[in-house]
């Protein structure tokens, strides 16, 4: 029996799986803030396509994909029933300039909370800082947490964050 064929599968695997990721570009902030739910540990990440000076690429810059935790932190594209609820519901470019930049968002889960996400270079790094109001403050979304309650039905949604240096958390029900 000849192995050759084996060895060489084996290392295109290796290879093809060493290859970074298409949805991310090389200056993008992959991950700006996250929606996690109650029924598994699965993660839906919100990225921003920036530029060498980290300046919002084309007119919708935000996108959104699947970090799957129980998968191993295999990331994934939503699929239709997935962009329904956790898409990006709209998004604007606001001001677009290598000194500062700001885009403006609502999530289909949230469609009444609007998100800036305002972006900056820091020692040779894209930031990107999401602000939204939670307790009725400007503050920095670090997550949102869904508790769902059956299909396609919620009970609750809580977004946390920081606003001053301190945690807040706002649940809104549904």
């Amino acid at each position: 029996m000849c192995r050759v064929p084996l060895i060489v599968s084996a290392l295109l695997a290796a290879s093809t799986s060493a290859r970074a990721d298409p949805r991310f570009h090389p200056s993008d902030v992959q991950s700006v803030f996250f929606i996690g739910k109650s029924d598994d540990r699965n993660q839906v990440h919100y990225g921003l396509h920036l530029d060498g000076d980290c300046v919002p690429v084309g007119e919708q810059p935000v996108y959104a994909y699947w970090l799957q935790v129980e998968k191993g932190n295999v990331t994934e594209d939503l699929n239709f029933l997935d962009r329904s609820v956790y898409g990006v519901k709209g998004q604007q470019v606001a001001q677009r300039s290598v000194k500062e930049s700001k885009v403006l968002m609502t999530v289909k889960a949230a469609p009444d909370r609007a998100i800036e996400i305002v972006i900056h270079k820091r020692d040779g790094k894209c930031i990107a800082d999401p602000i939204a109001t939670i307790n009725g403050a400007p503050a920095r979304v670090g997550s949102v947490f869904v508790h769902v309650a059956g299909w396609l039905r919620v009970d609750w949604i809580e977004i946390r964050g920081t606003a001053n240096g301190k945690p807040v958390v706002e649940r809104v029900k549904h």
